[in-house]
């Protein structure tokens, strides 16, 4: 419903915000990620359907009244690729490829082809990539330092921000960074990573 309003009045080349944000990033554990992040920039058909897009779907910004599920706080709404829409809900309730595949046909009204699994796969990690670096800047301005432990399971993190958890204090911050870093670079090295970037103009 969201995604069939009329066209909101403005649009914004998320890509061109993401590339601003990775110039300016400091030094943070990600391995290759950066250099993965490149090239799905390098494939991704820019503006390619864009929709009326909200932006910022996470669970707090989602009400239910027992009839209606309620959406709040449109300061970030424009114009976007559905696909930047799709992958937050995704990172909090879908846990499988199962999950996924039914995610995906319920929103297109069929199972998805090849060319919409791909677009969504790469915004994927092209949002792993964001909330890594904007959380790790944030962290470091604010005055966090890497203590060096492991990131914690993707999952088991949205599971406790499901649970009330409040990422604010920079430590917390570092830690959702590292979340994000670990689970980017997980789907930017599985097999298929190449094959999305072969089929994102499909």
């Amino acid at each position: 419903r969201l995604h069939a309003l009329a066209p909101f009045h403005a649009s914004v080349d998320q890509f061109a915000v993401f590339g601003k944000l990775v110039a300016q990033f400091g030094a943070f554990p990600i391995g290759d990620l950066l250099d993965r992040y490149a090239e799905i920039e390098a494939v991704y058909p820019r503006g390619f359907e864009h929709v009326s897009s909200h932006h910022d779907l996470k669970p707090e910004n989602l009400a239910f009244d027992g009839r209606r599920l309620l959406v709040l706080d449109w300061e970030a709404a424009f114009l976007d690729d559905r696909n930047f829409d799709l992958a937050m809900p995704a990172s909090f309730f879908v846990r499988d490829d199962t999950v996924l595949e039914r995610y995906l046909a319920l929103y297109y009204g069929a199972p998805p082809t090849v060319g919409q699994r791909a677009r969504f796969e790469l915004v994927r990690i092209v949002e792993h990539v964001f909330y890594a670096v904007f959380l790790a800047a944030l962290a470091q301005r604010g005055g966090a330092a890497d203590d060096g432990a492991p990131a914690e399971g993707f999952h088991a993190f949205h599971d406790a921000l499901l649970g009330g958890l409040m990422v604010r204090e920079p430590m917390q911050q570092l830690r959702y960074a590292k979340v994000h870093a670990a689970e980017g670079l997980r789907r930017a090295h599985s097999p298929a990573f190449v094959d999305w970037l072969s089929r994102a103009r499909d």
